[in-house]
């Protein structure tokens, strides 16, 4: 595991580093994502679909709060509620067997918060509702998914290495 997961740590590094846009954090986060969904071929999908509903609900709520209805409430306070709110719907959303896998669906909320908060002008309805990768929606989306595949590669190249280490 550790030399399969090692070099594919290395590609995924020297590739994304090379090719820009997607994000080499939120690649590994979703890396890990996966293993801890399970590390086999029914994390796949749980954990894209955990990961991607994760990004697009603290996509929903930036967009929100930043749409504020209520005159004289602080963002603090509007983005706390949302927050909460949110929180509380995803965690009742897991009940649904393709959203079952709750750390996932954090992930991908807290990456998208991530990148939110750090990215200067990532936090603006411009680049919220923009239709390319200065959007966090696509760009979690895609890098996490990226992620899931590359730790889909790392276990099966485990997979095979470790078939092979028991057959010599």
């Amino acid at each position: 595991m550790a030399l399969s997961v090692g070099f594919f740590g290395g590609v995924a590094t020297w590739s994304l580093l090379s090719i820009g846009t997607i994000l080499l954090w939120g690649v590994f986060t979703a890396w890990a994502s996966y293993f801890a969904a399970g590390g086999d071929n029914k994390a796949i999908a749980l954990n894209i679909t955990c990961n991607s509903f994760g990004s697009f609900v603290a996509w929903a709520v930036a967009v929100l709060g930043l749409l504020n209805p209520v005159p004289g409430l602080s963002m603090p306070i509007w983005l706390g509620i949302l927050v909460a709110a949110s929180i509380v719907f995803f965690v009742l959303c897991s009940q649904l067997p393709a959203l079952g896998f709750v750390p996932g669906i954090v992930f991908g909320y807290a990456t998208t918060f991530a990148y939110l908060s750090q990215t200067p002008g990532a936090f603006s309805l411009d680049a919220l509702l923009a239709a390319n990768f200065s959007n966090v929606l696509p760009l979690v989306i895609v890098s996490m998914a990226v992620g899931t595949m590359f730790g889909t590669a790392s276990a099966k190249g485990a997979g095979m290495l470790a078939t092979k280490s028991a057959t010599t």
